[in-house]
């Protein structure tokens, strides 16, 4: 039966990574339409351009920097920066996640096996947050 329970919270665990990732994936592509509104070339900003430049990037509004007419660089907001990171990091930990289910022998394992029959965790008042 706790064989069983672990099992089923690592499926919803996986379950909320993938959906988190897919919501991400969503937002990025409602992006790409107005991505074209947004290209200045190198040249621009060596002319003075670099002020402008700057000034088009906001959250899902990067500028693509294009040097003899193809993509170089891309400048993004710090937020953006954060959340494209934070989806590579949930990418990640759901690719392990199903490299940890396919290879799942069912061996389960308690404190003690982990810690010894003697631990006994410290209670400091943390309480870890879940998304």
């Amino acid at each position: 039966m706790k064989d069983q329970q672990a099992k089923d919270l690592h499926i919803c665990l996986l379950i909320r990574i993938l959906i988190r990732i897919l919501f991400d994936i969503i937002e990025v592509n409602m992006v790409a339409t107005s991505i074209l509104d947004n290209m200045v070339s190198v040249t621009s900003l060596n002319h003075g351009g670099a002020s402008k430049a700057l000034s088009q990037v906001g959250d899902d509004r990067p500028v693509i920097v294009l040097k003899n007419n193809r993509p170089s660089a891309v400048i993004i907001t710090p937020d953006d920066y954060r959340r494209l990171t934070q989806a590579e990091e949930n990418f990640a930990l759901y690719r392990e996640a199903m490299e940890r289910l396919r290879n799942d022998d069912g061996t389960r394992l308690t404190d003690a096996d982990v810690f010894g029959e003697n631990y006994h965790p410290i209670d400091d008042g943390f309480e870890p947050e879940f998304e």
